[in-house]
């Protein structure tokens, strides 16, 4: 193929080429080439991105503004060498060109479209399917440079970056590149626990730790334990840390081989500020948020996450169990560790528990825990299957999750995997953004997660329904700045934590989508919103929460023509487990979130339901937005889509004029029963 080699070394096209030849050659052929004259700007800083640039031949620079000056101090320049940019202009909407490309002598550059790709990728659903999953993956990892004080070579590096760590993920691309390194059945990281690394040694020396010789044996997690009181810093803490839970191990742990840096920096900063939260180190605990200038945790929400840390009753036994499952708990999402256990192991929670029941070698601190620590390790692992509690803060679960929560915890041990579960999501939580420290917890966020554990803490006392409506009540008050008083309200406040809504300007901007409603399809989505899945049939939709964060930030989607999308999709959900006698309809929506993300045309949206499929399995339902929809991500407007829009919201006039047999058939006193229940 004449331009091969322009494409070969980026990694998803020499993937590309390996498994799927003949699309690769069509790719190739999907190039065009443009040539520049010296001091001509290929593309402007702040210009919108429309394309993918590939430099081939000539001169360039790297500019951090539109500029004819020869050199600033974060400038950088090549020659004749094959660099990628702005691949992420593929795959979004709108992204604005963060530095510009000029040349400094005549150039070559091969330029890739969006509706070149797409057609390339129409002829081929197999190639289609790891370009899905690459791209879900590149886009969630993306993140817009920033230009201060960053050398422009590393924001263009940012493109590459995400492109290499994504390749790296796609299940395609692992069927390629076996690393044995990764292969769990093999995986022994008990060598770990008899001697020290030669580089920690230096590390630990420099921070004036004693190490007697080059043979000592790591610390190990009772010695961490009695050391976490002692005065001992931050760094000291993590260097210890490392030693003890060897899965944490920074060359061969288990986040070194299957995930990403950030997972592991989550892991260590849930487990430094449940330290802090230990130690009543307030500074420690809030540093990073300083350093950031958000809005820091105040001394009164400190003194509630404390009051919290209390009533858990941390003693050594349980805070060693609560450390090890904050550092093993982000491994579950891990693609090239997951697919390597069955197919009915996959999911994050049953992933971990079959990693401990199988492979006990490759998580040897295990070993370390008391026995009930073990038990509640796995006590947590078993009831996060059907309850998630970040699920419960943004409104995704129902009264009926609480209850198979509170049935679990009974029949588990009681209270004390209760008071260890609060213990764990102390450290959990806090590490979501990482830092040394917690950068999570900020004021914003700790309201929400305050009122959660505050639910958690009165789960085996308050009836499950009561409970879960006043936590909405509680957040609805925040937002409406008045009390939840009809069923509406109600179901407007679960549906502003479903949008991660956090300020009051952002719920008056989620009530304008709501008001745009026709009153039937108000009714319909209060019914859902509403239902319980206890005393009537409830449908739990995974991945909601960012279809409507996504359906936001599309201009071709909204949030308006999601729900009445979602409305339809509810339809067909309940005729689909009509005849199963599921109270609970768990829908996994994480296909139609990827879709959300990447459509570029409201009525290809607005009919994808038309073109998907619903798959049943044991347990839950799928929705699977199949090669048709996924071949039309990149239709163009056109006069005939606005016509076709236009229909169709006269087809959904006129359908929408007489409530459904759902909404005629439900039982209403079940709504003001809830309501009476919220306001005892």
């Amino acid at each position: 193929v004449m331009f091969g080699s322009i494409l070969n070394e980026h990694p998803m096209f020499w993937c590309t080429s390996i498994t799927f030849p003949g699309v690769f050659a069509d790719m190739c052929r999907a190039l065009e080439k443009k040539y520049f004259c010296e001091s001509e700007f290929v593309f402007c800083q702040g210009a919108l991105a429309e394309m993918m640039y590939i430099t081939s031949h000539g001169s360039f620079a790297l500019l951090e503004e539109n500029t004819t000056r020869s050199a600033t101090p974060l400038s950088s320049f090549f020659a004749n060498e094959k660099r990628y940019f702005c691949e992420v202009a593929l795959y979004v909407e709108a992204v604005l060109h963060s530095f510009a490309l000029r040349t400094d002598s005549f150039a070559e550059v091969f330029v890739l479209t969006a509706g070149r790709l797409a057609r390339v990728l129409s002829n081929s659903p197999m190639c289609a399917t790891m370009y899905i999953e690459y791209v879900t993956d590149f886009v969630n990892r993306y993140k817009m440079p920033t230009k201060s004080n960053t050398l422009v070579a590393d924001m263009a590096a940012e493109d590459l970056h995400c492109s290499k760590a994504a390749c790296e993920n796609n299940s395609f691309y692992l069927e390629l590149n076996v690393d044995t390194r990764r292969v769990l059945k093999f995986l022994d990281l008990t060598y770990l626990q008899d001697r020290l690394p030669e580089a920690e040694e230096d590390l630990a020396a420099t921070l004036s730790l004693e190490v007697p010789s080059s043979t000592r044996r790591r610390t190990s997690v009772s010695d961490f334990m009695r050391k976490l009181h002692g005065e001992v810093t931050v760094a000291q803490t993590q260097v210890m840390l490392r030693e003890a839970y060897v899965e944490l191990d920074p060359q061969d742990g288990l986040h070194a081989r299957y995930s990403e840096a950030i997972e592991q920096e989550r892991a260590e900063s849930g487990i430094l500020s449940l330290i802090a939260l230990v130690r009543r180190d307030y500074h420690g605990f809030v540093a990073p948020q300083v350093a950031t200038g958000s809005g820091a945790l105040t001394r009164a929400q400190w003194d509630e996450l404390q009051e919290a840390l209390r009533w858990a009753e941390p003693d050594a036994e349980r805070l060693a169990g609560a450390i090890f499952l904050v550092a093993i708990k982000g491994l579950g999402k891990s693609p090239s560790l997951t697919r390597q256990m069955p197919a009915e192991d996959q999911r994050p929670e049953q992933a971990l528990l079959y990693i401990l029941s199988n492979y006990r070698d490759a998580v040897p601190t295990v070993r370390e825990l008391s026995s009930n620590a073990q038990e509640s390790v796995y006590g947590i692992l078993e009831l996060q299957k059907s309850f998630n509690f970040a699920q419960m803060l943004q409104g995704e679960n129902v009264p009926a999750n609480v209850l198979q929560l509170r049935r679990g915890i009974t029949s588990r041990g009681g209270l004390g995997l209760l008071q260890f579960f609060v213990l764990y999501l102390l450290g959990f939580m806090s590490g979501l953004a990482g830092g040394k420290g917690s950068r999570f917890m900020t004021s914003l966020n700790a309201t929400a997660v305050i009122r959660g554990l505050n639910l958690m803490k009165n789960v085996l006392i308050d009836e499950p329904s009561p409970l879960y409506w006043t936590y909405i009540r509680e957040r609805s008050y925040e937002l409406l700045k008045h009390e939840a008083s009809d069923s509406n309200n109600l179901a407007q406040a679960r549906l502003a934590c479903l949008c991660r809504t956090q300020t009051h300007e952002d719920f008056l901007r989620l009530q304008k989508a709501w008001q745009k409603l026709s009153k039937v399809q108000q009714a319909e989505l209060a019914l859902l919103l509403l239902a319980d899945g206890i005393s009537n049939q409830a449908i739990v939709c995974e991945f909601l929460p960012l279809c409507l964060e996504r359906a936001k930030a599309n201009p071709f989607v909204t949030v308006g023509t999601f729900l009445e999308v979602l409305l339809d999709l509810m339809q067909a959900v309940r005729a689909a487990t009509k005849k199963k006698n599921w109270m609970v309809v768990q829908v996994d929506l994480n296909d139609l979130a990827a879709f959300v993300l990447m459509v570029k045309n409201s009525y290809v949206f607005q009919s994808c339901l038309v073109r998907s499929k619903l798959r049943s399995t044991s347990s839950r339902i799928y929705l699977d937005m199949t090669q048709e929809n996924w071949r039309r991500v990149n239709e163009p407007q056109s006069d005939t889509v606005v016509i076709a829009r236009g229909l169709h919201h006269l087809v959904r006039r006129h359908k929408m004029e007489e409530p459904s047999e759902a909404w005629a058939n439900a039982p209403k006193y079940n709504r003001s029963q809830r309501l009476v229940k919220i306001q005892i």
